[in-house]
């Protein structure tokens, strides 16, 4: 059987506001037989792709003053939450 390559998850976080989630990633070598690996790998991207979506929602309804705390045009609001939850 031959071996398979995985990206994990590790090291760095980034995000909007109060929730970080991992970014960087590393290549690990995982058994095809590895089950319960891929299912770990699987929900780690389930729950980065809900705290993105989450986020996302969240900075669509943040008011203009909020935003420019933030340093946050409301153009570039709009643009990052128009966005796909699976893409960074």
């Amino acid at each position: 059987m031959s071996v398979l390559k995985q990206s994990v998850l590790v090291g760095k976080t980034c995000g909007l506001g109060d929730g970080t989630f991992p970014v960087a990633t590393t290549t690990e070598k995982l058994h095809p037989l590895d089950l319960s690996a891929r299912v770990e790998m699987v929900l780690d991207t389930l729950s980065v792709w809900n705290t993105r979506r989450r986020q996302r929602q969240q900075l669509r309804t943040l008011p203009d003053n909020m935003l420019r705390d933030i340093g946050v045009s409301r153009l570039d609001a709009e643009a990052e939450a128009a966005k796909p939850f699976w893409q960074a």
